[in-house]
């Protein structure tokens, strides 16, 4: 954190990646919208980034990996009827893969539990049939 912190100026002059790269220090990109949870960041992470505008270099902070210093890239507004919509058709494909996955479930079972007699076939459908199948 510490080399980070004495980064910081150099990184404000010349630039993030080109001085962290110099540096030997990891250089790695996250999208993360303006009310994105970030914790996986670590939990210096809100405050750091609390408040800054596109362009600008967030003073450096702990995360569980050691420290980390961000830049934000791009600024964008949210799009609350985007969301909405993708909200929706994430709704309903994970409606359809969980019905999906209780019906084969619930077939598994029932085919494990199926005793095929061929006299009662032959009761119910005939000599031919039962032949058939």
């Amino acid at each position: 954190m510490k080399k980070l912190k004495e980064l910081k100026p150099k990184i404000d002059a010349e630039g993030f990646e080109k001085t962290l790269t110099a540096a030997g220090i990891e250089t790695k990109s996250a999208k993360f919208g303006k009310d994105d949870p970030i914790e996986a960041l670590g939990a210096g992470a809100d405050r750091a980034l609390k408040g800054l505008k596109q362009g600008q270099v967030s003073e450096a902070f702990l995360t569980e990996d050691g420290a980390a210093i961000a830049k934000i890239v791009k600024d964008a507004e949210f799009d609350a009827a985007r969301f909405d919509r993708e909200k929706e058709t994430f709704r309903k494909e994970a409606l359809a893969e969980k019905a999906s996955d209780t019906l084969k479930a619930l077939l598994g079972e029932l085919r494990k539990d199926l005793k095929i007699d061929a006299q009662v076939m032959r009761k119910i459908f005939g000599p031919e049939s039962a032949a058939a199948a």
